[in-house]
């Protein structure tokens, strides 16, 4: 499953969310959600837009909301003596009037769906319309002074937000009910609208400003009078200052077939797609037509997978391209990234000698490795062990730019034990903390095109050219690397570690191409330079680590340890636009928290803020629900441009059981509570770990959501 959601930031905002409650269970949208289809005169009533709602429909005026429902319950039986039951269809409309709005407010659409209706009504042609276009949204442009209203769908409800812009007025927003039976307030602050038919239900506004690095909750309620509806602030707001609303679920699709098949990677496209990346194990995974590759190319059943890549519109209504590619053994995606022309880039592990690369790549041949077999984890099977690819899509989906081997004679881009033994259990060590760690890595691209991967490595003859470290100093050590833009040549490449194991996990580009990277250690001698923040391993099982490397690859800048007496690793790390890294990472020792108003003491998960030469600790943090033991797996990692710092991630832990609950959420969570334990959550930490702004769970309550490995990213 995957999953896109959004902050949206805004002058004045109060938003509702209306539910229509219908006794008889229909669902009031198809999976692409609510259409607002435009009127172009193949409807003879004078409204603007029409919404089909399942039960009923709305109608779009100028200065209204007119819904018309019906009881869909008569409808449930396939029953051919239909004159034996005295059940009648029953209607009823209401209207909402926008109560002495502006007579006629600009109103625009936006955001099409890609396919149209053709009407031929009667025999008049006057009443026949083709290419008529459905849109995702509608907005009306000032219909109070200075107020605008934003109609859009979530899912198979409506949301509409009311937009106050500096110089309107909150007091001239009412909205008159017309044709209602009755309506009321519950103990909630929701408003209740009943008719003969149904019940519609819009949920409390919520809205809230950030002023000076504090977020400052406006409360907002309904007030109801003569069926009419108004708005009252419990407390002033400051007109000139924005206010944060509420995140709001973008679109979350279920993308499989009826083989097993498994989400590890997704990154977003310039104009707002979602790629999406994962392993299948047999045929039927949905692909586009002209797509690179449309069957499957492996052995069903046998642990084999082929990597599956789907690009989904912004809105996920849409596949833009869906496209194996593979080679007859297994594949599997471990970190995706697009560039500005929506040409996918990505990185991973494959045991097939007949990967598809390019006739000009750097690396032609798979170079070697021995069988790797996860049968009780991930269910995969490396029969000739793995190599790192590389490869680079077309915007479309329909044919590789570019596609290369890199690696060595033995397991290349894995994280995994010397010797295994086949018991999961057994064969996760202290790098392996989480389920599917064993797919951690990260590719990145730079402003110029350049391509980079940071992964780990147990082969002593990795290619190395103009790297400061050629030579593998235990059984695995991290490698960082990058190639031109087409992946035709390697600029340089270069182990990273000491003589115990060490594993790469992230990395990030700045401007002058200087290469920041992060992951785990074991290794007492790891290359930390003298003057960094931790110079000396911490002990324990493990110690994070934040490496910065030349431009050309030749020598190491900085690079310091992270960690406690106990068990910590870094996992993901990021640069803000002053050159500030920032790091996410698991804990299980008293790491240290300090310049932050903000933290969970005693929980298992850690942000900090590092000064760019690895000197300083801005400020370091705790967040989580208390407690060490939790584990929460981070699978995604950013800084904004207001240094406000976003982690996704999932847990509890899968083979050993044990739920995560507690995690905090705030009032605006799209899912407040953890169901079965087993979710994803996201967590939003204001700017110099002021406050937490958001924190909600993701998930449901039939199985343990979780991605098999990889990385992912926000925009």
């Amino acid at each position: 499953i995957f999953i896109k959601f959004t902050f949206i930031m805004k002058t004045f905002r109060i938003t509702l969310l209306i539910y229509l409650l219908v006794a008889f269970g229909f669902s009031i949208a198809g999976n692409d959600g609510i259409r607002f289809t435009k009127n172009q005169g193949q409807w003879t009533d004078p409204f603007l837009y029409k919404a089909n709602l399942g039960n009923g429909a709305m109608f779009l005026e100028k200065n209204a909301f007119t819904y018309n429902f019906y009881n869909a319950d008569v409808f449930h039986f396939h029953d051919h003596n239909r004159d034996q039951h005295s059940e009648k269809l029953k209607y009823h409309a209401f209207k909402m009037h926008f109560f002495n709005a502006n007579p006629n407010p600009a109103i625009a659409n936006k955001n099409s769906f890609s396919d149209y209706t053709n009407y031929y009504y009667g025999k008049d042609p006057k009443n026949w319309q083709s290419n008529v276009l459905s849109y995702q949204q509608i907005h009306y442009n000032n219909i109070y002074n200075n107020i605008d209203l934003a109609l859009y769908s979530l899912g198979s409800k409506i949301k509409y937000d009311v937009i106050v812009n500096p110089g309107g007025k909150v007091k001239d927003i009412k909205f008159f009910y017309e044709g209602i039976d009755d309506m009321s307030i519950d103990n909630e602050g929701n408003l209740h609208i009943k008719t003969s038919i149904n019940e519609v239900i819009e949920q409390k506004p919520f809205a809230y400003q950030e002023i000076d690095g504090v977020k400052i909750e406006v409360p907002c309620q309904f007030v109801i009078k003569n069926n009419t509806v108004s708005f009252k602030l419990l407390k002033p707001y400051k007109k000139n200052y924005p206010l944060v609303i509420d995140p709001t679920l973008i679109f979350s699709s279920f993308s499989g077939s009826f083989a097993n098949n498994f989400g590890m990677t997704a990154t977003y496209g310039q104009d707002g797609s979602l790629f999406a990346g994962g392993t299948a194990y047999n045929t039927g995974y949905p692909t586009t037509l002209g797509a690179f590759d449309t069957s499957f190319n492996g052995a069903a059943g046998v642990g084999m997978t082929d990597v599956v890549i789907t690009r989904y519109d912004s809105s996920g209504t849409n596949l833009i391209y869906s496209t194996y590619i593979g080679g007859t053994q297994t594949e599997t995606p471990n970190s995706i990234i697009a560039n500005e022309n929506n040409e996918l880039y990505l990185f991973g592990v494959t045991s097939s000698l007949d990967f598809p690369v390019t006739p000009t790549a750097y690396d032609t041949s798979y170079n070697g490795g021995t069988l790797l077999n996860f049968s009780q984890n991930t269910g995969t099977l490396f029969n000739n062990g793995t190599d790192i690819y590389v490869s680079k899509f077309n915007a479309s989906g329909t044919a590789l730019l570019g596609s290369t081997f890199i690696g060595g004679s033995g397991n290349d881009g894995m994280n995994h034990k010397a010797v295994l033994t086949g018991n999961p259990f057994q064969d996760y060590d202290s790098l392996m903390n989480n389920y599917s760690d064993q797919f951690r890595g990260e590719i990145m691209l730079d402003i110029y095109g350049n391509c980079y991967v940071n992964s780990s490595t147990m082969s002593n003859d990795f290619p190395t050219p103009n790297g400061f470290d050629n030579t593998l100093d235990g059984h695995q050590d991290a490698v960082v690397m990058r190639f031109n833009s087409n992946l035709t040549s390697l600029d340089w490449a270069t182990y990273l570690g000491g003589t115990d194991a060490d594993a790469g996990y992230s990395i990030k580009v700045d401007t002058n191409k200087i290469v920041y990277v992060c992951g785990g250690t074991t290794s007492n001698d790891f290359p930390a330079t003298p003057g960094t923040i931790t110079p000396t391993f911490q002990g324990g099982s493990a110690d994070g680590y934040i490496a910065k490397i030349d431009s050309n690859g030749s020598s190491i800048l900085a690079a310091t340890y992270i960690g406690t007496a106990v068990y910590d690793q870094t996992y993901f790390l990021d640069v803000d636009r002053f050159g500030s890294i920032y790091t996410v990472g698991q804990t299980q020792g008293a790491f240290p928290v300090f310049n932050a108003p903000y933290s969970n003491p005693g929980s298992g998960a850690f942000i900090q803020r590092i000064n760019n030469n690895l000197t300083n600790v801005d400020y370091s943090t705790l967040f989580g629900n208390g407690s060490v033991t939790t584990e929460f797996s981070p699978s995604a990692f950013l800084v904004d441009r207001c240094e406000n710092v976003y982690v996704s991630g999932w847990g509890g832990n899968i083979l050993g059981g044990s739920p995560m609950t507690g995690m905090p959420t705030t009032p605006n969570a799209t899912q407040p509570n953890s169901g079965d334990g087993f979710n994803f959550y996201l967590f939003v930490l204001e700017r110099n770990a002021q406050s937490q702004l958001y924190g909600t769970y993701f998930g449901g309550n039939q199985s343990q959501e979780h991605v098999d490995g990889g990385t992912s990213r926000f925009d």
